[in-house]
C-alpha cells in the first residue's frame, strides 16, 4: 500500500479501498488485449451473419480466379478433393437378418440398383455420381459452400433414366442470393429459418445469376424446402448461415507469392536474352552527323559468334548488361510461403509443393498430420452429402418397388452401410506390410477392415481371389508361395544391416511359431511349414 493509500485509509476508508480494488483490477489484465503505440487491437464483435454479409460475393469470385488462373491454388484444390473424397465415397451395404448375419441377398440386390444408379444420377445427366462428388467437393473447398437438390419420384419434365426414380441437382452457392434477407420472414442470407435458427426454406434462382441470356432478377426465386436441399458449408462460428471459401485467410499470401513469382519470371527472361549498350564518351570526341545520319533513328547491330565492330563512331565502346537472375534465394522464401498456405487450407505441404524430399520419419510424420485432418474433412462430407443420398435411395428403392426386402431381414438395418475412404498411400510398401501381416497375427485388425482401408470391398476381393483359384486349379497352375512370417526372407536395406543383427527374431532354430496359413520351423537359412503329426502327453507338438 502506498503512502497515499495509507493517508486516505485513514480520512475515507471506503474512498480508500475503492481505490486499491480499482488499482488491482488495472494491474491484473491481458497483454493482448493492450493496445499501445506498437501494437493497434481491432476487432469484431457482430455476428458471423454480419462478419461475413460484405465479404461472401468477393472472396468466393477471388479463389475463383486463383482456381482459374494460378496452378498453385489449382493443386491445392487437387489435393483437397482427392484426400477428401478420392476417386468417390462408394457405399457398401451393410443389411442384417434377423439372426444378425448379413442379408447378403438383399445387400447383393441394393449393390445391382446403385451400379444402374450411379451412371446418370443428376438432372443434366453429364455426370456419374462419382464424379459428381469432386465438383461437389471442389466448389465446398472454393466457394466454401454448395448445394443440392433431392428430386424423388415423378418430377414434371424430368427423366430419371434410372431403375430407381431418383435424381439430384447439384447447384453452386451464386444460385442463392446472399442479399436476401427479409427480417419479418426470419430469411437471412437467401435461408428462411425457424425461432430456433433451423432452416426452413432455400430461396433458389431459377438460373444461374451470372448467366447473361438469364436475366435474373431478386425476386426471381423458388423455395426449396429443407427435407429436399442439401448445404454443405465450412463454418468457423456457429449459427453462420453461408459458407467462407478455404482461400479466405490465404488469400494475399497467394496474391504476393504469384506476383513475385511472375516477377521473377520475367526478370529471368530479360536476363536470358543478352542486351548490349553503346557507351558514348566525351562530347569533342564526337563528330558531325552527315545528313543521312542525323536521319537515322535507331542503330541496329546484329550479334554473331565472332563479330568485329567496325562502325562504332568516334568517342564509342560496346558493353553488355549484366544480371543476377534467377534469384537462389526466392526458392526458399517461396517455399517458407508455401508451407504457410499448406497450412491456412488445411493440406499437406509436399502435396502442395510437388518436394517430396525428406527421411521416411519425416514423411510418415506428415502423412499421419494430414491423414487426420483429411479424416476430418472425409466425415464431415460423409454425412452431409454421402449418406444421405444413399439412405433417400434405399428409401426410393424400396418405395418404388424396385427391391423388396425378405421377412428374414432386420428392418432397422435397412439403410446401415459402410463408406469408403480416399486410400493415403504408402511410403514405405515393406514396412507397411509388416506392419500390417504383425497387427492380423496377433488379431488388432481384421482382413475386411486392411481390404477397406486400401479401397477395395472385401466381398469383391474374395469372389474374385474364389475365381483365380478356380480357374488356376482348371488350368493346374501353381497357385502361389504359402505366406511366410513377415520379414523372414526380406532383402535388407544397407543402413538397416547392423539393427538387423541385434533385433534378430527371438525364435531359436528349430523353434515352432504360427505363421498366418499353419505352423512354420525355424531354420539356419529362413523359415519352412512343417505339418503337425501328433501332440505328445506332455503337449509337446511332434512335427514331420
Amino acid at each position: 500500500m502506498k503512502w497515499l493509500d495509507k493517508v486516505l485509509a485513514q480520512i475515507a476508508p471506503r474512498l480508500a479501498l475503492r481505490s486499491l480494488q480499482a488499482r488491482i483490477a488495472i494491474n491484473n489484465y491481458y497483454e493482448g488485449a493492450e493496445s499501445n503505440r506498437f501494437r493497434t487491437l481491432t476487432g469484431r464483435s457482430s455476428s458471423a451473419d454480419e462478419n461475413n454479409r460484405p465479404s461472401i460475393a468477393t472472396l468466393r469470385e477471388q479463389a475463383r480466379k486463383l482456381d482459374d488462373n494460378y496452378d498453385v491454388a489449382g493443386c491445392a484444390l487437387d489435393t483437397f478433393v482427392n484426400n477428401v473424397v478420392g476417386t468417390g465415397i462408394v457405399p457398401d451395404p451393410m443389411v442384417k437378418g434377423l439372426d444378425g448375419k448379413p442379408a447378403s441377398e438383399f445387400n447383393d440386390d441394393l449393390r445391382r440398383l446403385w451400379k444402374d444408379w450411379i451412371k446418370n444420377p443428376e438432372v443434366t445427366k453429364e455426370y456419374d455420381y462419382y464424379s459428381m462428388q469432386r465438383l461437389l467437393c471442389r466448389s465446398f473447398g472454393r466457394d466454401g459452400e454448395v448445394f443440392m437438390q433431392y428430386l424423388e419420384g415423378s418430377v414434371p419434365g424430368l427423366n430419371h433414366q434410372t431403375i430407381v426414380p431418383f435424381s439430384v441437382e447439384p447447384l453452386e452457392a451464386d444460385y442463392v442470393p446472399h442479399d436476401l434477407d427479409d427480417t419479418t420472414k426470419k430469411i437471412i442470407q437467401g435461408i428462411q429459418k425457424n425461432a430456433w435458427g433451423e432452416p426452413i426454406n432455400y430461396f433458389v434462382y431459377k438460373e444461374h445469376p451470372g448467366d447473361r441470356m438469364a436475366a435474373v432478377i431478386s425476386s426471381d426465386t423458388k423455395a426449396v424446402p429443407k427435407d429436399r436441399m442439401m448445404h454443405m458449408k465450412v463454418c468457423k462460428r456457429i449459427r453462420q448461415t453461408r459458407g467462407i471459401t478455404k482461400f479466405a485467410n490465404v488469400l494475399t499470401r497467394f496474391d504476393d507469392i504469384k506476383e513475385i513469382e511472375e516477377s521473377e519470371r520475367v526478370a529471368a527472361r530479360v536476363a536470358a536474352a543478352m542486351a548490349g549498350v553503346i557507351k558514348k564518351g566525351s562530347p569533342e570526341l564526337f563528330m558531325p552527323l552527315s545528313a543521312d545520319e542525323a536521319d537515322e533513328k535507331y542503330r541496329q547491330l546484329e550479334f554473331a559468334p565472332g563479330m568485329i565492330f567496325d562502325d562504332l563512331r568516334p568517342g564509342e565502346d560496346v558493353g553488355t548488361i549484366g544480371s543476377n537472375r534467377p534469384n537462389n534465394s526466392i526458392i526458399e522464401f517461396v517455399d517458407s510461403n508455401m508451407r504457410r498456405a499448406a497450412g491456412g487450407i488445411g493440406i499437406n505441404y509436399s502435396s502442395l509443393s510437388k518436394n517430396f524430399n525428406g527421411s521416411y520419419s519425416a514423411q510418415r510424420q506428415e502423412l499421419s498430420e494430414a491423414f487426420v485432418n483429411y479424416g476430418v474433412l472425409w466425415h464431415f462430407y460423409k454425412e452431409k452429402e454421402s449418406r444421405p443420398t444413399w439412405e433417400r435411395f434405399v428409401k426410393m428403392a424400396l418405395s418404388s418397388g424396385a427391391v423388396a426386402p425378405g421377412p428374414e431381414v432386420d428392418p432397422e438395418t435397412l439403410f446401415d452401410a459402410d463408406f469408403s475412404r480416399p486410400v493415403i498411400p504408402w511410403v514405405d510398401p515393406q514396412k507397411e506390410m509388416v506392419a500390417i501381416e504383425k497387427e492380423l497375427q496377433l488379431n488388432l485388425n481384421s482382413k475386411s477392415a486392411v481390404m477397406q482401408s486400401r479401397g477395395r470391398n472385401p466381398d469383391d476381393v474374395r469372389r474374385k481371389i474364389a475365381e483365380d483359384e478356380e480357374q488356376e486349379s482348371l488350368l493346374g497352375l501353381d497357385q502361389g508361395l504359402p505366406a511366410m512370417e513377415p520379414g523372414s526372407e526380406q532383402p535388407a536395406d544397407e543402413d538397416e544391416e547392423e539393427n538387423d543383427d541385434q533385433e534378430d527374431d527371438d525364435t531359436e532354430v528349430g523353434g515352432l511359431f504360427q505363421g498366418v496359413d499353419g505352423v512354420y520351423r525355424r531354420t539356419e537359412t529362413g523359415y519352412e511349414k512343417v505339418k503337425i503329426v501328433a501332440i505328445t502327453e506332455t503337449d509337446r507338438t511332434k512335427v514331420a
